[in-house]
């Protein structure tokens, strides 16, 4: 039996899902301390400007744990992120599909970062 474990990231690279298909149980290890300089909570995008990063702002807490990370409210970080990933790739194969899955999460949702990417990311290994 093969057991991998990763911890939640924002839009993962190509190599999270292979490492997913690689194993028999994959671990979501989101009990570790979250760094802002890390890809948990951002990621870039290439643009014809050049990287772009698209980070989910969270709120600073006591716990800077990744289960407890929640996503701020206040800043309207939804509409930016869509436009930008529809800019960027809205003409390459499958990408109606797949943002067509992803769109509800961004149009309505507001709670745990962890929840957010979970979701995300079973959504696309479907």
């Amino acid at each position: 039996m093969i057991v991998s474990a990763h911890q939640p990231a924002y839009l993962p690279w190509l190599g999270y899902f292979h490492k997913i298909s690689l194993c028999d149980t994959f671990v979501y290890y989101e009990h570790v301390s979250h760094s802002k300089r890390d890809f948990t909570t951002r990621n870039k995008i290439k643009t014809s400007q050049g990287p772009m990063w698209l980070t989910v702002p969270v709120l600073k807490g006591e716990e800077d744990q990744i289960s407890k990370l929640k996503i701020n409210p206040q800043i309207p970080w939804q509409r930016q992120h869509l436009k930008s990933l529809e800019t960027c790739y809205g003409k390459t194969p499958y990408f109606s599909k797949y943002m067509d899955q992803i769109r509800p999460f961004y149009e309505s949702y507001d709670g745990e970062f962890s929840d957010l990417v979970f979701e995300m990311t079973k959504t696309f290994l479907e």
